[in-house]
């Protein structure tokens, strides 16, 4: 080593010790914190049963005014270490806010959309997440996978925010935006867009995401665009299914190119017309006597 190095050092400060305890009912969970994963607890069993390397298991508390370790970062960890029966390595951080929690799990990818979701409806301070939590029940979690594909959490964001770019972030951030109108609006395209995850319509390993999209685009900005038009756009997917199977696009322009040709097959008095001028596409509905 270089005496530069050795003497870069001398900077090394001490900000914290870890400490140590068997005494499992010294900590306490925050409201705050996600509900427990019980694949990752299972999985941090087998690893720290084989092997608890010191300082891999350490989680982060702070001291309450009532005695206790409340947990900051680290549940899994402590759940697992207490079934195992082995000691808790910790830290003291008087700093903490309940904030840090989703802050520090932002950075590290550990939480998934619904944990952040929790965190937020706990708060109570945002509007915003009582609604998705409302799409979430009704359009996600409540729905009947057998028949109908659910749509997934991140589909709900963007269907709510017009798919807004940087959504997940903000929602992971708790400034998230939506408006009781956006809601009203999403919930109504939520039902439009059940009928075209049913069993038998949705196609066969394609890009869900641009699937929805596309159709969103398609019923929302279509000149002439009426309820008779969404009828037949979903039955002619049943039918040309096989034409849209396995067409896994990035884009929604090319599954707006695709649907337009499914809708059109066999109409001969009302079909959709296509004029571009430039790189700009337009889409309207044609009636023909």
């Amino acid at each position: 080593m270089k005496n530069n190095e050795l003497n870069a050092q001398s900077k090394v400060l001490k900000k914290g010790e870890v400490l140590t305890t068997k005494n499992y009912n010294l900590f306490k969970f925050l409201p705050s914190n996600r509900d427990i994963s019980q694949a990752n607890y299972k999985k941090l069993l087998q690893s720290l049963g084989k092997r608890n390397v010191y300082g891999a298991s350490t989680i982060l508390v702070k001291q309450s005014v009532d005695g206790y370790y409340y947990i900051h970062e680290g549940q899994h960890r402590y759940m697992a270490l207490k079934e195992l029966n082995q000691p808790i390595d910790f830290i003291i951080n008087p700093n903490l806010t309940e904030d840090d929690i989703s802050l520090m799990n932002t950075a590290s990818e550990v939480w998934k959309l619904k944990d952040f979701l929790k965190r937020y409806l706990d708060k109570g301070e945002n509007e915003s997440y009582n609604y998705i939590n409302s799409l979430i029940k009704d359009y996600v979690t409540g729905v009947d996978g057998s028949s109908v594909r659910a749509m997934n959490f991140s589909d709900i964001l963007y269907i709510s925010t017009g798919w807004t770019s940087g959504v997940e972030k903000d929602f992971k951030n708790g400034t998230l935006n939506v408006t009781e109108e956006q809601y009203n609006k999403a919930r109504t395209k939520c039902e439009l867009l059940k009928g075209f995850l049913k069993e038998g319509i949705l196609p066969l390993n394609i890009n869900v995401r641009r699937y929805l999209q596309s159709i969103l685009e398609l019923t929302d900005k279509v000149n002439g665009w009426e309820e008779l038009d969404t009828i037949n756009l979903k039955n002619k997917i049943e039918t040309y299914r096989v034409m849209i199977d396995y067409k896994n696009y990035g884009r929604t322009d090319m599954y707006k190119k695709l649907f337009v040709d499914v809708y059109n097959k066999g109409q001969k008095k009302r079909f959709i017309g296509v004029t571009t001028i430039g790189n700009d596409v337009e889409y309207f509905i044609v009636n023909k006597k």
